[in-house]
């Protein structure tokens, strides 16, 4: 395994990546791995990016069924960082289940990440058959998670799409901190309160935010940082 990490930490081309990932899969008793990358932007059209070991007719079928926007470990993973177990949420009664089960596509692990420059990404493990058990979990999470990560920072050295739009450059630390307060629901007079400057103060940095984000108005932009994981 160690030969394996330390080949995906020097890759530096797609195809490298993705041989090493195959590699470690096998070796921690997975049959295929994959990894998508969505990037959100200024323009509320995030970009999406995905590679995977899974057969071309499923990736297209994937595709064609536009699946990303109902997978059930997608948008679990937009939800939170923690690992997931599809067992737990691949359900039978989910309208992907029975395709999914037809290409041996029930059984991984998952693990989300979710960075501040608007970029979040889901990083798997499968196999066709063998439940994951609570021991061999207690026993492979370690390396599973250090792989993910490992794997997540070998994207973002090949792939020049994956560092996402730089929001620090976009806003202030003073705009985003009132952004983060009008999220919470607090007025331009309670906000101006809570931070000791004046009210003309705040209006006057959620009209530059706005401004910048794009937007028409203080909602808009809220949903907008939000959206670009600028606002929690």
């Amino acid at each position: 395994m160690e030969d394996s990490i330390k080949g995906l930490m020097v890759a530096n081309t797609v195809s490298d990546v993705k041989c090493q990932l195959h590699k470690l899969a096998n070796l921690l008793e997975f049959d295929n791995f994959a990894f998508g990358i969505k990037v959100n932007n200024l323009t509320g059209i995030p970009t999406i990016d995905m590679i995977n070991t899974y057969s071309d007719q499923w990736n297209d079928i994937y595709k064609k069924n536009n699946f990303i926007s109902k997978d059930p470990i997608v948008l679990e993973g937009s939800a939170t960082s923690n690992p997931i177990i599809w067992e737990e949420s691949l359900k039978p009664t989910h309208e992907i289940f029975e395709i999914a089960n037809d290409f041996n596509l029930n059984i991984g692990w998952s693990k989300p990440s979710h960075k501040p420059n608007g970029v979040s990404s889901l990083f798997s493990f499968s196999r066709s058959s063998e439940s994951l058990t609570e021991a061999e979990l207690w026993k492979q999470t370690p390396y599973l998670l250090w792989v993910a990560n490992i794997a997540e920072q070998a994207f973002e050295r090949v792939n020049s799409g994956y560092h996402g739009y730089s929001l620090v450059e976009v806003l202030t630390p003073r705009e985003i901190e009132i952004l983060k307060w009008s999220a919470e629901g607090k007025t331009a007079s309670e906000t101006s309160m809570i931070l000791s400057i004046s009210e003309r103060t705040v209006t006057f940095h959620i009209t530059n935010a706005v401004k910048k984000l794009n937007t028409c108005n203080k909602t808009s932009a809220v949903i907008k940082a939000v959206t670009l994981g600028l606002v929690c």
